[in-house]
Protein backbone atom coordinates (compact mmCIF):
# COMPACT_ATOMS: atom_id res chain seq x y z
CA UNK A 1 0.00 0.00 0.00
CA UNK A 2 1.37 3.88 -1.11
CA UNK A 3 2.18 5.88 2.13
CA UNK A 4 -0.17 8.38 0.94
CA UNK A 5 -2.92 5.95 1.02
CA UNK A 6 -6.80 7.63 2.99
CA UNK A 7 -8.39 6.55 5.57
CA UNK A 8 -11.03 5.39 2.84
CA UNK A 9 -8.83 3.25 1.77
CA UNK A 10 -7.01 1.78 4.47
CA UNK A 11 -9.94 1.60 7.14
CA UNK A 12 -11.57 -1.56 5.16
CA UNK A 13 -8.12 -3.56 5.58
CA UNK A 14 -8.12 -2.11 9.15
CA UNK A 15 -11.45 -3.50 10.00
CA UNK A 16 -11.55 -6.48 8.29
CA UNK A 17 -8.09 -7.62 8.99
CA UNK A 18 -7.28 -5.70 12.18
CA UNK A 19 -9.54 -4.25 14.46
CA UNK A 20 -10.05 -6.83 17.84
CA UNK A 21 -13.83 -6.43 17.86
CA UNK A 22 -13.94 -9.89 19.67
CA UNK A 23 -11.99 -8.64 22.53
CA UNK A 24 -13.91 -5.71 21.84
CA UNK A 25 -16.98 -7.05 22.26
CA UNK A 26 -16.14 -9.08 25.04
CA UNK A 27 -15.47 -5.99 26.93
CA UNK A 28 -18.24 -4.23 26.42
CA UNK A 29 -20.25 -6.58 28.35
CA UNK A 30 -17.60 -7.34 31.05
CA UNK A 31 -16.00 -10.40 30.26
CA UNK A 32 -19.79 -11.99 29.63
CA UNK A 33 -20.27 -14.13 26.26
CA UNK A 34 -21.25 -10.97 23.66
CA UNK A 35 -24.13 -12.48 23.31
CA UNK A 36 -25.57 -12.08 26.31
CA UNK A 37 -28.70 -9.41 26.29
CA UNK A 38 -26.81 -6.74 27.31
CA UNK A 39 -24.62 -6.04 24.36
CA UNK A 40 -27.83 -5.64 22.56
CA UNK A 41 -29.04 -3.26 24.89
CA UNK A 42 -25.55 -1.46 24.64
CA UNK A 43 -25.65 2.07 21.91
CA UNK A 44 -23.55 2.80 19.41
CA UNK A 45 -22.63 5.93 17.67
CA UNK A 46 -21.00 5.72 13.92
CA UNK A 47 -19.36 8.95 12.33
CA UNK A 48 -19.25 8.09 8.12
CA UNK A 49 -17.80 10.14 6.00
CA UNK A 50 -18.30 13.85 5.45
CA UNK A 51 -19.58 13.80 8.67
CA UNK A 52 -22.66 11.81 8.24
CA UNK A 53 -23.54 10.67 12.03
CA UNK A 54 -25.34 7.83 12.87
CA UNK A 55 -26.50 7.24 16.23
CA UNK A 56 -28.88 5.11 18.37
CA UNK A 57 -27.24 1.63 16.60
CA UNK A 58 -27.69 -1.70 18.41
CA UNK A 59 -26.40 -5.25 17.66
CA UNK A 60 -27.33 -8.45 18.62
CA UNK A 61 -24.04 -9.72 18.71
CA UNK A 62 -20.08 -9.48 18.09
CA UNK A 63 -20.73 -11.06 14.16
CA UNK A 64 -23.59 -8.74 13.32
CA UNK A 65 -21.55 -5.68 14.97
CA UNK A 66 -18.47 -6.82 13.02
CA UNK A 67 -20.50 -7.42 10.19
CA UNK A 68 -21.35 -3.83 9.78
CA UNK A 69 -17.97 -2.27 10.77
CA UNK A 70 -16.67 -3.97 7.57
CA UNK A 71 -19.80 -2.73 5.59
CA UNK A 72 -19.63 0.79 6.17
CA UNK A 73 -16.16 1.41 7.96
CA UNK A 74 -16.95 4.12 9.93
CA UNK A 75 -14.34 7.17 10.42
CA UNK A 76 -15.00 7.47 14.21
CA UNK A 77 -17.14 5.16 17.01
CA UNK A 78 -18.12 6.33 19.95
CA UNK A 79 -20.27 4.12 22.65
CA UNK A 80 -23.55 4.81 24.67
CA UNK A 81 -24.85 3.95 27.72
CA UNK A 82 -26.61 0.44 27.63
CA UNK A 83 -30.42 1.13 27.39
CA UNK A 84 -33.49 -1.29 28.91
CA UNK A 85 -33.95 -2.57 26.13
CA UNK A 86 -32.94 -3.35 22.51
CA UNK A 87 -32.76 0.28 20.18
CA UNK A 88 -36.02 0.66 18.34
CA UNK A 89 -35.64 4.74 18.04
CA UNK A 90 -34.92 7.63 20.81
CA UNK A 91 -38.26 8.13 22.07
CA UNK A 92 -38.74 4.28 22.69
CA UNK A 93 -36.15 3.80 25.26
CA UNK A 94 -33.80 5.25 28.73
CA UNK A 95 -30.07 4.70 29.55
CA UNK A 96 -30.04 2.39 32.91
CA UNK A 97 -26.21 2.29 33.41
CA UNK A 98 -22.84 3.83 31.65
CA UNK A 99 -19.26 3.63 32.47
CA UNK A 100 -17.67 6.13 34.70
CA UNK A 101 -15.58 8.34 32.27
CA UNK A 102 -13.38 11.15 33.01
CA UNK A 103 -12.66 13.08 30.21
CA UNK A 104 -9.16 14.46 30.24
CA UNK A 105 -7.56 17.03 27.67
CA UNK A 106 -3.83 17.92 27.76
CA UNK A 107 -4.23 21.08 26.61
CA UNK A 108 -5.60 21.83 29.25
CA UNK A 109 -2.46 21.83 31.56
CA UNK A 110 -0.47 23.28 29.30
CA UNK A 111 0.06 26.14 31.89
CA UNK A 112 0.99 23.86 33.95
CA UNK A 113 2.84 20.92 32.75
CA UNK A 114 6.44 22.07 31.71
CA UNK A 115 8.37 18.99 31.79
CA UNK A 116 8.76 16.77 28.72
CA UNK A 117 4.91 17.49 27.89
CA UNK A 118 3.53 13.73 28.97
CA UNK A 119 0.34 12.50 29.59
CA UNK A 120 -1.74 14.33 32.14
CA UNK A 121 -3.92 11.27 32.92
CA UNK A 122 -2.71 10.03 36.32
CA UNK A 123 -5.72 10.89 37.91
CA UNK A 124 -4.62 12.62 41.41
CA UNK A 125 -1.57 13.63 39.75
CA UNK A 126 -2.68 16.52 37.48
CA UNK A 127 -3.67 19.85 37.73
CA UNK A 128 -7.66 21.69 37.90
CA UNK A 129 -8.84 24.90 36.56
CA UNK A 130 -11.83 26.31 37.02
CA UNK A 131 -11.78 29.26 35.35
CA UNK A 132 -8.99 29.66 32.80
CA UNK A 133 -7.10 32.51 34.16
CA UNK A 134 -4.00 32.57 36.07
CA UNK A 135 -4.08 35.79 37.51
CA UNK A 136 -5.74 34.86 41.51
CA UNK A 137 -5.68 31.46 43.05
CA UNK A 138 -8.78 29.03 41.64
CA UNK A 139 -9.87 26.87 44.10
CA UNK A 140 -11.69 25.93 47.47
CA UNK A 141 -10.38 23.51 49.98
CA UNK A 142 -12.46 21.29 51.82
CA UNK A 143 -11.34 19.04 54.92
CA UNK A 144 -9.62 16.69 54.95
CA UNK A 145 -7.36 17.17 51.86
CA UNK A 146 -6.31 14.70 49.52
CA UNK A 147 -3.54 12.34 50.47
CA UNK A 148 -2.38 12.91 46.51
CA UNK A 149 -0.85 16.60 47.85
CA UNK A 150 1.52 15.05 50.04
CA UNK A 151 3.24 13.72 46.20
CA UNK A 152 3.62 17.35 45.17
CA UNK A 153 7.26 17.91 45.75
CA UNK A 154 8.19 14.87 43.22
CA UNK A 155 5.65 15.84 40.94
CA UNK A 156 5.83 19.65 40.36
CA UNK A 157 9.48 20.17 41.92
CA UNK A 158 11.48 17.43 40.50
CA UNK A 159 9.08 15.76 37.05
CA UNK A 160 7.86 19.42 36.29
CA UNK A 161 10.55 22.02 37.38
CA UNK A 162 7.69 23.96 38.05
CA UNK A 163 9.85 27.20 39.14
CA UNK A 164 12.80 26.65 37.02
CA UNK A 165 13.27 29.83 35.18
CA UNK A 166 11.52 33.01 34.80
CA UNK A 167 8.04 32.86 33.39
CA UNK A 168 7.31 30.10 35.99
CA UNK A 169 8.25 31.90 38.96
CA UNK A 170 5.85 34.74 37.55
CA UNK A 171 3.26 32.60 36.66
CA UNK A 172 3.47 31.06 40.44
CA UNK A 173 3.69 34.93 42.13
CA UNK A 174 0.40 36.04 40.80
CA UNK A 175 -0.66 33.20 43.11
CA UNK A 176 0.37 34.90 46.49
CA UNK A 177 -0.50 38.04 47.98
CA UNK A 178 0.67 40.99 46.64
CA UNK A 179 2.91 41.68 50.00
CA UNK A 180 5.27 38.76 49.41
CA UNK A 181 5.32 39.12 45.83
CA UNK A 182 8.78 41.13 45.68
CA UNK A 183 10.22 39.55 48.50
CA UNK A 184 9.98 35.99 47.18
CA UNK A 185 10.93 36.87 43.53
CA UNK A 186 14.35 38.07 45.26
CA UNK A 187 14.41 35.06 47.61
CA UNK A 188 14.16 33.01 44.45
CA UNK A 189 16.96 34.59 42.58
CA UNK A 190 19.32 33.46 45.38
CA UNK A 191 18.38 29.69 44.70
CA UNK A 192 18.81 27.52 41.44
CA UNK A 193 16.42 24.64 42.00
CA UNK A 194 12.58 24.44 42.12
CA UNK A 195 13.14 22.16 45.14
CA UNK A 196 15.25 25.14 46.84
CA UNK A 197 12.39 27.94 45.87
CA UNK A 198 9.42 25.76 47.35
CA UNK A 199 10.67 25.46 50.44
CA UNK A 200 11.69 28.68 50.56
CA UNK A 201 8.28 29.75 49.79
CA UNK A 202 6.63 27.57 52.23
CA UNK A 203 9.08 29.01 55.22
CA UNK A 204 8.21 32.43 54.34
CA UNK A 205 4.51 31.29 54.33
CA UNK A 206 4.70 30.02 58.14
CA UNK A 207 6.88 33.14 58.92
CA UNK A 208 4.15 35.13 57.89
CA UNK A 209 1.30 32.91 59.90
CA UNK A 210 3.30 33.18 62.91
CA UNK A 211 3.84 37.23 62.51
CA UNK A 212 0.16 38.32 62.53
CA UNK A 213 -1.46 39.62 65.14
CA UNK A 214 -4.78 40.78 66.17
CA UNK A 215 -4.41 44.09 64.12
CA UNK A 216 -3.17 41.98 60.89
CA UNK A 217 -5.32 39.01 61.29
CA UNK A 218 -6.48 39.78 57.38
CA UNK A 219 -2.89 38.57 56.53
CA UNK A 220 -3.37 35.61 58.86
CA UNK A 221 -6.03 34.49 56.34
CA UNK A 222 -4.55 35.24 53.72
CA UNK A 223 -1.79 32.65 54.65
CA UNK A 224 -3.14 30.03 56.28
CA UNK A 225 -4.26 27.47 53.17
CA UNK A 226 -1.73 29.51 51.02
CA UNK A 227 0.52 26.61 50.95
CA UNK A 228 -2.58 23.74 50.07
CA UNK A 229 -4.18 26.15 47.59
CA UNK A 230 -1.34 26.57 45.13
CA UNK A 231 -0.37 22.44 45.35
CA UNK A 232 -4.15 22.26 44.01
CA UNK A 233 -3.13 24.68 41.88
CA UNK A 234 -0.95 22.84 40.02
CA UNK A 235 -1.73 19.35 40.65
CA UNK A 236 -5.88 18.78 40.86
CA UNK A 237 -7.58 17.56 37.51
CA UNK A 238 -9.15 19.56 34.99
CA UNK A 239 -12.09 17.53 33.88
CA UNK A 240 -15.22 18.03 31.89
CA UNK A 241 -17.61 17.16 34.67
CA UNK A 242 -20.78 17.37 32.38
CA UNK A 243 -19.25 14.09 30.67
CA UNK A 244 -18.82 12.28 34.07
CA UNK A 245 -22.37 13.16 34.86
CA UNK A 246 -24.49 12.91 31.69
CA UNK A 247 -25.96 9.37 30.84
CA UNK A 248 -26.17 10.74 27.32
CA UNK A 249 -22.55 11.60 26.29
CA UNK A 250 -20.53 9.34 24.51
CA UNK A 251 -17.34 7.51 24.98
CA UNK A 252 -14.92 7.76 22.84
CA UNK A 253 -14.05 4.16 21.49
CA UNK A 254 -10.70 2.27 21.69
CA UNK A 255 -9.26 1.38 18.54
CA UNK A 256 -11.43 3.62 16.71
CA UNK A 257 -8.50 5.90 14.22
CA UNK A 258 -8.76 9.73 13.86
CA UNK A 259 -10.02 10.69 10.23
CA UNK A 260 -7.42 13.44 10.17
CA UNK A 261 -4.38 12.30 11.44
CA UNK A 262 -4.63 8.71 11.40
CA UNK A 263 -4.08 8.09 14.79
CA UNK A 264 -5.56 5.13 16.75
CA UNK A 265 -7.25 5.88 19.80
CA UNK A 266 -5.40 3.26 22.39
CA UNK A 267 -5.56 1.80 25.83
CA UNK A 268 -2.44 2.21 27.13
CA UNK A 269 -1.29 0.43 30.79
CA UNK A 270 -1.48 2.35 33.88
CA UNK A 271 1.46 1.28 35.87
CA UNK A 272 3.69 2.84 33.16
CA UNK A 273 1.45 6.07 32.24
CA UNK A 274 4.15 8.18 34.42
CA UNK A 275 6.53 7.39 30.99
CA UNK A 276 4.48 7.31 27.87
CA UNK A 277 4.76 9.96 25.45
CA UNK A 278 2.14 10.41 22.80
CA UNK A 279 3.63 12.86 21.22
CA UNK A 280 6.66 10.71 20.53
CA UNK A 281 6.98 10.03 17.13
CA UNK A 282 5.97 6.36 16.08
CA UNK A 283 4.78 5.34 19.54
CA UNK A 284 0.86 5.81 18.43
CA UNK A 285 0.08 3.46 15.36
CA UNK A 286 -1.39 5.25 12.28
CA UNK A 287 -3.81 3.66 10.18
CA UNK A 288 -1.82 3.38 7.13
CA UNK A 289 0.92 2.14 8.77
CA UNK A 290 -1.09 -0.58 10.55
CA UNK A 291 -2.63 -1.93 7.08
CA UNK A 292 1.10 -1.61 5.37
CA UNK A 293 1.90 -4.41 8.12
CA UNK A 294 -0.46 -6.67 7.20
CA UNK A 295 1.20 -9.92 5.42
CA UNK A 296 -1.13 -12.03 5.36
CA UNK A 297 -5.37 -11.83 4.28
CA UNK A 298 -6.30 -13.26 7.58
CA UNK A 299 -7.29 -11.15 10.64
CA UNK A 300 -4.31 -11.21 12.52
CA UNK A 301 -3.28 -7.91 14.85
CA UNK A 302 -0.09 -9.67 15.67
CA UNK A 303 1.65 -9.09 12.44
CA UNK A 304 1.15 -5.32 13.28
CA UNK A 305 2.54 -2.44 15.68
CA UNK A 306 -0.93 -2.50 17.50
CA UNK A 307 0.14 -5.37 19.44
CA UNK A 308 1.11 -4.37 22.49
CA UNK A 309 -1.91 -2.30 22.73
CA UNK A 310 -4.53 -5.19 22.54
CA UNK A 311 -2.45 -7.48 24.49
CA UNK A 312 -2.90 -4.35 27.46
CA UNK A 313 -6.64 -4.47 26.49
CA UNK A 314 -6.95 -8.71 26.42
CA UNK A 315 -5.37 -8.60 30.18
CA UNK A 316 -7.88 -5.99 31.29
CA UNK A 317 -10.64 -7.79 30.06
CA UNK A 318 -9.18 -11.14 31.61
CA UNK A 319 -9.11 -9.63 34.55
CA UNK A 320 -12.92 -8.67 34.44
CA UNK A 321 -13.66 -12.35 33.79
CA UNK A 322 -11.68 -13.61 36.56
CA UNK A 323 -13.93 -11.36 38.27
CA UNK A 324 -16.84 -12.53 37.16
CA UNK A 325 -15.76 -16.00 37.98
CA UNK A 326 -14.84 -14.83 41.34
CA UNK A 327 -18.15 -12.94 42.01
CA UNK A 328 -20.25 -16.62 40.50
CA UNK A 329 -18.24 -18.64 42.93
CA UNK A 330 -18.19 -16.43 45.53
CA UNK A 331 -22.39 -16.48 45.12
CA UNK A 332 -22.74 -19.92 44.95
CA UNK A 333 -20.52 -20.22 47.98
CA UNK A 334 -22.86 -17.98 49.75
CA UNK A 335 -26.20 -19.77 48.31
CA UNK A 336 -24.33 -23.09 49.84
CA UNK A 337 -23.96 -22.02 53.36
CA UNK A 338 -27.61 -20.49 53.35
CA UNK A 339 -29.29 -23.20 52.14
CA UNK A 340 -27.18 -25.40 55.08
CA UNK A 341 -25.43 -27.70 53.12
CA UNK A 342 -22.09 -26.60 54.97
Amino acid sequence: MKENATSEQSSPIYYRRIFPSHIYCKWLVYGEPATCPQFAQREFSFTLENDVYRRYLSFSNHIEFEKELIKICPENIDIGASKDHKILSAAQFYPIERELVFDIDMTDYDDVRFCCRKIAANFFAIPYNQDGKDSTKRVTLYSPLHPSLHEFGGYACLEQDFLGDDQRIERFLRLVPDDSRQTLREAFTELSTSAERWAAFKQHTNAMINSATSTTKYRKAAYVTLIDEIMFEYCYPRLDANVTKGMNHLLKSPFTFHPKTGHISIPINLNSLRYFDPCKEGLVPKLNDLCQQTITKQKDYNQTSLKPFVDVFARFVQGLQTSKQDEVLAKSDLNTMLSGEI
